[in-house]
Formats: C-alpha cells, structure tokens, sequence
C-alpha cells in the first residue's frame, strides 16, 4: 500500500532539498521554459500567484521580464516565504480569522480550550 501523498508531504521535502536546489544555474535553450514552468508550479504549490508575481516584475521593468527575470522573481518570492512565518505549518487563530485561512487552503487540526483554533497549511 503506498502512502498517500499531500501538498504537505511535497512542501516537506522541498524544505528539506531546498539547500541542495540551485536555482542559479539554469539551463540554456528550449529547456529554459520548461524550466520556469517547473518553477511556477512550485511556486504555485506554496500558495505564491506566479502571474501576480510576473505582473509585478513586468510594471518594475516597465517591459515584459524576460524567462530569466521572472524565474530570479519568483526564487526570491519562495525565499522570502521560506524566511516568513507563512513557512510555518501550524499557526493558532481566532475564530474571527479563521474563514481567512481556510480560503487560503488552510486546514483546522484542533480547536483548543481557549476557544482559539489550531489550523495546519
């Protein structure tokens, strides 16, 4: 029976590879664009809007970013949430902020004593 695998199985072991990962070195030619594919569906599964993120650049440049521009772009979103407090899984709220989290794709684990909630990404 294998194990069944979630967003935050994949997360995990992103952390875990993300030393190892070097996203400096990109490959040349065609594989350039599969290559930021790859890039904007990790990001995309850590909940960054790559399009948001492309738009961003763009009005920065004032031109459309290049393949390159917008792979650094979003390697320095996925830093910037690795360093954030968003990287943690588990985060208690109120209930007021809970309709918030879970359209962000937040799950609840528990709800403690206090009346606050234990939610997990």
């Amino acid at each position: 029976m294998s194990p069944k695998l979630y967003p935050e199985h994949f997360k995990l072991q992103y952390m875990k590879a993300a030393r190892m990962l070097n996203i400096i070195s990109k490959p040349k030619g065609p594989d350039t664009e599969l290559f930021l594919n790859t890039v904007r569906a990790m990001a995309s599964n850590f909940g960054i809007d790559p399009m948001k993120v492309r738009i961003e650049k763009q009005r920065e440049l004032g031109r459309k970013p290049t393949v390159d521009e917008e792979i650094e772009a979003l390697n320095i979103e996925l830093n910037m949430l690795k360093k954030s407090e968003r990287a943690d899984p588990k985060k208690i709220v109120d209930e007021e902020e809970l309709q918030r989290y879970l359209a962000e794709g937040w799950d609840v684990q528990t709800v403690l004593p206090s009346g606050k909630i234990l939610i997990r990404r």
